[in-house]
């Protein structure tokens, strides 16, 4: 059976890249920093939709 090298996968196109990084390209790195950024601002909305939401609801009793 033959060894396969070292390596790791790149975080967004799954390529097999070196140890020591974690993307294939830069351009994966941008795409995985946009997708960090977009995630990050889902969160911020969904959070503040549920305070808004439960504020609504306590404030009508």
């Amino acid at each position: 059976m033959e060894s396969v090298p070292l390596h790791r996968h790149c975080r967004v196109c799954g390529s097999p890249t070196p140890p020591e990084d974690s993307f294939c390209s830069p351009k994966c790195a941008h795409t995985r920093g946009q997708q960090v950024r977009q995630q990050r601002l889902y969160t911020v909305v969904f959070v503040a939709l549920t305070i808004f939401i439960i504020i609504a609801l306590f404030s009508r009793v």
